[in-house]
């Protein structure tokens, strides 16, 4: 086996790491990411520990009975080949997430991009771009972006090392909703405690919880506030 010093991995491009047998002693993936803007992650490496300081990851947890409710609990061990939502907090949109070394070495994992599924909604890891452009597919497929999360609406290609949501035609699945109204996309912090509310629209707009809408930490809505931390446009609010 052959030992190289470093790799460093650019986001967008096709997986090289599946075929590679090297071994190196750093490995860093790089992707321009505003600071705390949602996307989806799939990294064929456990990120450092510096690394999961510097960047929020939250895995897919629990959907609510009604299947209209998706929560993502952030966690400190984010592993290879799993899909991630994931926010920079490092403050530079340009930091890469690097490898955890053991011994002094990384080992690209070989396993291959994994999916999880829980009830009828399935996050799906990519290293492969994949382009879609089946009516069907699409009006199942959901993906978070740094702008929100949403369903698609025409042929889209996902990019390698990201991730996507499959899961119901919510216009057919759930007919009481309203065109325009929402999906719900929950974020727990490392205790539970809700952090962010977005949302999956129906129509294929881009969108966020509407103005004026209020939820506890436990995401229900709260018409009357008392003094304390509520969540007003998917962030943190002090009242």
């Amino acid at each position: 086996e052959l030992t190289d010093k470093s790799l460093n991995i650019i986001d967008g491009g096709e997986s090289s790491h599946t075929t590679n047998s090297h071994i190196y002693t750093t490995v860093t993936y790089y992707r321009t990411n505003g600071a705390n803007k949602l996307a989806t992650i799939t990294l064929p490496f456990k990120p450092s520990k510096k690394s999961q300081a510097q960047f929020s990851f939250y895995e897919f947890e629990s959907v609510s009975d009604d299947g209209k409710t998706l929560e993502f609990k952030q966690t400190n061990n984010a592993q290879a080949d799993v899909p991630y939502l994931f926010e920079n907090t490092s403050g530079n949109e340009d930091e890469g997430i690097e490898a955890e070394v053991e011994n002094g070495e990384v080992i690209l994992s070989n396993k291959g991009a994994q999916k999880v599924t829980i009830g009828d909604w399935t996050f799906i890891a990519v290293y492969e771009p994949i382009f879609i452009d089946d009516d069907k597919t699409l009006r199942h497929t959901y993906l978070p972006t740094e702008e929100g999360i949403y369903n698609l609406a025409e042929p889209t290609t996902i990019s390698g090392y990201h991730a996507y949501l499959q899961g119901p035609d919510v216009v057919e699945t759930f007919p009481d909703i309203p065109r325009g109204e929402l999906i719900e996309i929950v974020l727990k912090d490392l205790e539970g405690n809700v952090t962010s509310i977005d949302a999956i629209v129906v129509d294929g707009k881009i969108n966020t919880i509407t103005n004026g809408m209020i939820f506890d930490l436990n995401g229900r809505v709260v018409t009357k506030p008392e003094n304390g931390i509520y969540i007003v446009n998917g962030q943190k609010v002090l009242f």
